[in-house]
């Protein structure tokens, strides 16, 4: 019903989707949002998807399978001549830019970079590191930690930083209930 409801209405409009856990609420919500974002993808950026979350625990997993969509689109808008659409997340661990500064705030340091918080490995599950080399140069692309794995993401896909979302806003953006109580007056991220 919820799959249905998102892809016939017109206009703005709520859906909430209850349900119990493993029952499809994931993709009942991002499959007709992928679709309905991928038909009005255009160069002008905007958030056009926001999730919001109560825990931060629930955003990581639900950032990893919309991920995972994500990834699956892209070679078929690329080849329609679109853009591929972009996610990001603001909360917490989001930092403020691209510097090993604020990297080092709240993401884990490994090896020669930093294991990103929310997401996870499309290939093999293993941690994704923003490597000090990538950091350095100001390019906002992960790499799997897994010396067997070469799974990377493109920077035309993910923002990794709150100062690029600025600038630069995803298509879905990814929040916490608390992140949304404390900046939704923070005239800096509000809009």
């Amino acid at each position: 019903k919820a799959f249905q409801r998102i892809l016939q209405k017109k206009g703005d409009f709520g859906t909430i989707i209850t349900s119990g856990t493993g029952s499809g609420k994931t993709i009942s919500f991002y499959l007709p949002s992928l679709i309905k974002v991928a038909e009005v993808l255009t160069k002008k950026k905007r958030v056009k998807v926001l999730s919001i979350y109560p825990r931060v625990e629930l955003l990581k997993d639900q950032f990893t399978e919309t991920f995972r969509f994500v990834r699956g689109l892209r070679k078929i808008l690329v080849e329609a001549g679109r853009r591929p659409i972009t996610l990001g997340t603001f909360y917490n661990a989001t930092p403020f830019s691209g510097s090993e500064k604020y990297v080092s705030d709240n993401w884990e340091r490994k090896g020669k970079g930093y294991v990103c918080p929310w997401l996870q490995c499309l290939d093999c599950g293993g941690e994704m590191i923003w490597s000090l080399e990538l950091i350095n140069k100001k390019v906002e692309c992960l790499e799997c930690s897994n010396s067997n794995c070469a799974f990377q993401t493109y920077e035309d896909e993910l923002v990794l930083t709150r100062g690029k979302l600025q600038n630069n806003p995803t298509d879905f953006l990814f929040t916490t209930t608390e992140t949304l109580n404390r900046r939704i007056s923070d005239t800096w991220s509000c809009h």
